[in-house]
């Protein structure tokens, strides 16, 4: 099932050990971090423990890449480096939506106007709803569209478009075709200009270069590359955890983007933290003062602090990239197995230091695990 596991809970609550590593270090402060000690110490038994063939990690601190690091194995008898590419998944939403803001930026695109007068899917022509649909609806999950439309029925609002949130990959799909159609550009042209190449992301592509890590499903069987010649605007893209730290780093720097899109870009659609913050963590004051969907991201704000977030789940892979703009902090963690989220959880919980959001994540590895 394409989605992903961390905003779906934030709305839906609130083997043989692999030892083989392989590195690359960032900068020279790999070898004194006492962070990748204690992941050096703890990871090859969180494989083991997990089921997990391996996990790709990279660390953001000052707003630079202190390292990266990957343990276990990227296929049988294929040792994970630094250098592996892994599956994003839903991660890709986040350098689609960042392309976006760069051409809001610019004048290019604006943030509130009708999608219709560009890109009407031929699904919805004859429902008017369609004339509500904007780039910000998409970017925030409230087109009121499904997460995917049927594979044997035509695509069709749930609710309102702007009504209330719904994750939806097809909305993300939907806004790329418009700022495709609106600019002229194809977005995978427009997706290298404005992110990839400026952020420096050079093993970062919808069609990947070995090495590349196949996915363990929790059945044994190891799954095959996904084969594509084309991007989706919801999935897809291979990233080295390198590589995305250096995005977030972007992101978090928010190079191209007006004052007036940063502003945005954190604004709330809605405050989801009385719906689905659980009682116990309520009870513990770990709820924190706001969550909800920006634009592109989930935002997770606690006094003085706000974290941007997104993650990827899909058939044998589990993904996690956040950043912290006021602590210049970032956490990237890439898995090719189905139980790795219980591996991030752990993973998270040395690098960055949020009981709120640590106990969140706890939460939704335990949700995952259950399902």
């Amino acid at each position: 099932m394409r989605g992903n596991i961390l905003l779906l809970i934030f709305l839906a609550v609130c083997a043989t050990a692999c030892t083989a590593t392989g590195d690359v270090a960032e900068t020279e402060r790999m070898e004194t971090s006492a962070e990748l000690a204690a992941l050096s110490e703890a990871v090859p038994a969180l494989l083991e423990k997990h089921g997990v063939p391996s996990v790709s990690v990279a660390y953001v601190e000052g707003a630079k890449v202190a390292w990266s690091k990957a343990w276990g194995e990227a296929a049988p008898g294929q040792p994970a480096t630094a250098d592996t590419l892994y599956d994003l998944a839903s991660m890709t939403k986040p350098v689609v939506a960042e392309t976006i803001l760069r051409l809001v930026s610019k004048g290019e695109v604006s943030l509130d106007e009708p999608m219709s007068t560009y890109w009407v899917d031929p699904d919805i022509v004859d429902d008017p709803r369609h004339e509500d649909l904007t780039p910000r609806i998409a970017l925030q999950h409230r087109t009121g569209f499904p997460n995917w439309r049927p594979d044997d029925g035509p695509l069709a609002f749930g609710f309102d478009p702007g009504g209330r949130n719904g994750y939806s990959g097809e909305g993300f799909e939907y806004v790329a075709r418009f700022v495709e159609r609106k600019t002229g550009a194809p977005f995978l042209d427009l997706l290298e200009e404005h992110v990839l190449d400026p952020a420096g992301m050079n093993r970062t592509a919808f069609v990947p270069s070995p090495p590349v890590a196949r996915s363990l499903k929790s059945d044994g069987e190891w799954r095959d590359l996904r084969s594509t010649d084309t991007y989706t605007a919801a999935y897809g893209l291979y990233a080295t955890a390198a590589d995305y730290a250096r995005f977030l780093i972007y992101a978090m720097e928010g190079t191209g983007l007006t004052e007036h899109v940063k502003t945005e870009r954190v604004r709330l659609a809605e405050n989801e933290v009385n719906n689905v913050c659980p009682p116990p963590m309520r009870a513990e004051g770990l709820c924190p003062n706001a969550m909800g969907y920006g634009l592109g991201w989930m935002v997770f704000e606690t006094d003085g602090n706000t974290l941007f977030v997104h993650s990827g789940k899909e058939p044998g892979r589990r993904t996690l990239g956040l950043f912290s703009p006021e602590r210049e902090v970032g956490v990237v963690v890439l898995t090719n197995g189905d139980n790795g989220l219980q591996v991030i959880r752990d993973v998270v919980g040395i690098l960055y230091d949020e009981p709120s959001y640590t106990a969140m994540l706890s939460a939704q590895a335990q949700f995952d695990a259950a399902e």
